[in-house]
């Protein structure tokens, strides 16, 4: 390869490379906020000496030179470009305004409480127990002498004048 070519090369990358990275617009704005950047380049230099080589003869069928010359190559640096000037940073739009929260839907009436599970009914009392006597005698033994109708014991075979007391006499 031709040192001349390596370096025009070289230096046709380093130019497009800072061509492409120096911020080049089309001119359409941007809302995005920017921030200034910096870019650096460092430029290489190539210095070829000249050196001389003596190839032994080999054979092929085109006869090759015997001695190689180069020639030494020098490359001005190449000066950085001016940074482009940093763009005043473009201020961010004024944030919209929140919208009004919605009204808050009307609060669901809260379920009427349950009611109250019924008292148990109180136990029925107990029944009367069915006595019978046999005669006033048994009544007046048993301590429930007289005997009024509707109570316990009472009976029309007991109560002889028929006015709802049995063994009142």
């Amino acid at each position: 390869m031709n040192p001349s070519r390596f370096i025009t090369g070289s230096a046709a990358a380093i130019l497009a490379v800072v061509a492409l990275t120096a911020g080049c617009s089309s001119g359409d704005t941007v809302d995005a906020p920017t921030t200034p950047s910096t870019t650096s380049v460092t430029a290489t230099t190539t210095i070829v000496r000249p050196t001389t080589a003596t190839v032994p003869s080999s054979p092929s069928a085109m006869p090759l030179p015997s001695t190689v010359t180069s020639e030494s190559v020098y490359v001005e640096p190449v000066p950085a470009p001016a940074p482009a000037p940093a763009r005043a940073p473009v201020p961010a739009p004024a944030p919209a305004p929140a919208p009004a929260p919605a009204p808050a839907p009307a609060p669901a009436p809260a379920p009427a409480p349950a009611p109250a599970p019924a008292p148990a009914p109180a136990p029925a009392p107990a029944p009367a127990p069915r006595v019978s006597y046999a005669n006033c005698t048994a009544v007046k033994a048993a301590g429930a002498a007289p005997i009024y109708k509707g109570e316990p014991g009472y009976s029309t075979n007991l109560d002889r004048d028929r006015d709802g007391i049995a063994c009142d006499t």
